[in-house]
């Protein structure tokens, strides 16, 4: 029964010291810019109090996203296709504006077209988009970012 207590005060002792002679400082630490923003916006909602409906329609790019596919024609148009989701539970969205970013081989920005869908998305629900289209077709890749979305009161 000694060897047990002898046992159990040297694991308390040597885990008591571990734990004092670590370096944690947490001023310290270094928080990425987009950590800060979510922490901003947190603390936005936990101020102001915000229904889940409330937070979805005034973050409404949190809440939506975009998957896409992109393929050049034997014409050398390109041919674009994709949906839009609505991640949000309450908020109803319409009124999205996607860009289409041409991109060369090496990565340089040829240029933009901007394309609108009109269509509102319900809670959960998605929406598909197509289009052609005959500029930049020197262009090696391209990017689709969704610019604008509103808010539906409902």
């Amino acid at each position: 029964m000694k060897y047990l207590y002898f046992i159990f005060a040297i694991l308390a002792f040597t885990t008591s010291c571990e734990l004092r002679t670590t370096n944690f400082d947490p001023d310290n630490q270094l928080v990425s810019e987009d950590e800060l923003a979510k922490i901003a916006v947190w603390d936005q909602y936990q101020t102001e109090q915000l229904s889940t409906g409330e937070y979805e329609s005034q973050n409404p790019h949190e809440f939506v996203s975009t998957e896409f596919e992109y393929r050049q024609n034997h014409t050398g148009k390109w041919v674009i296709e994709g949906s839009i989701r609505n991640f949000a539970s309450e908020a109803h969205f319409e009124d999205m504006q996607l860009a289409i970013s041409y991109y060369t081989e090496a990565s340089t920005l040829i240029g933009t077209d901007n394309y609108t869908i009109d269509e509102q998305l319900t809670p959960g629900d998605r929406t598909g988009f197509y289009f052609k289209s005959d500029r930049f077709k020197e262009a090696h890749s391209l990017v689709i970012e969704i610019i604008r979305v509103r808010s539906v009161k409902h």
